[in-house]
């Protein structure tokens, strides 16, 4: 039986193979499972520019870490909350937000005292767009107290992005109370963003 013969003197080199087989697969697989993905090889590449001694690197750094959209990017980019220069603190407001909404907020709200009007500007709109509650008292005493009409604006258009009834009141006083004309127009609408059955 030739037929037979040849089947069984083969049977060890196909066992070797399948031998071979199953004792690569589980290796591969761990060591694909054990590698970084590209993304994140990205964001640590973003979290080392971080450490650069040059500002439009760090702010540079923070934006592409923001554009990622990503909860992972945006804590890393949190960083850059206490950098030194404005641009850079700026840049990190806007990179935080794809936190869970809470989280985001408590990161910015402290930089709602900065001293420099710029951050406080771009830390209010900042808070409009994590549509966090818990960034609405801050907002409309910022709203009511800032000395400066272009932060106030700001936290005018951030409660109108969140949303919440609560800030009415906040808005209508301000409305009733600003002296410039060409910050009214958003004063205005975030009021009826915020509660649409208020009359004008």
């Amino acid at each position: 039986m030739p037929g037979l013969t040849m089947f069984v003197r083969s049977l060890p080199a196909v066992t070797c193979i399948l031998v071979a087989i199953a004792g690569a697969a589980p290796s591969g697989v761990a060591q694909s499972a054990g590698q970084p993905t590209s993304i994140q090889r990205e964001i640590e590449r973003q979290r080392q520019r971080l450490s650069s001694s040059d500002i439009e690197e760090r702010r540079d750094a923070l934006m592409r870490l923001g554009n990622m959209k990503r909860p992972d990017a945006s804590r890393v980019a949190a960083a850059g909350l206490n950098d030194p220069e404005v641009q850079v603190r700026a840049a990190a407001a806007h990179a935080v937000v794809f936190l869970p909404p809470a989280e985001a907020a408590g990161l910015i709200l402290p930089l709602l005292q900065d001293r420099a009007e710029f951050i406080r500007r771009e830390a209010a709109y900042a808070l409009g767009e994590t549509h966090s509650r818990s960034a609405v008292a801050r907002l409309s005493e910022l709203l009511s107290g800032d000395k400066e009409a272009a932060v106030r604006s700001a936290a005018a258009v951030a409660l109108g992005q969140i949303g919440d009834e609560t800030a009415v009141n906040a808005l209508s006083q301000a409305l009733s109370g600003m002296k410039k004309r060409c910050a009214r127009p958003r004063i205005r609408w975030a009021r009826f963003a915020v509660a649409p059955d208020c009359l004008p």
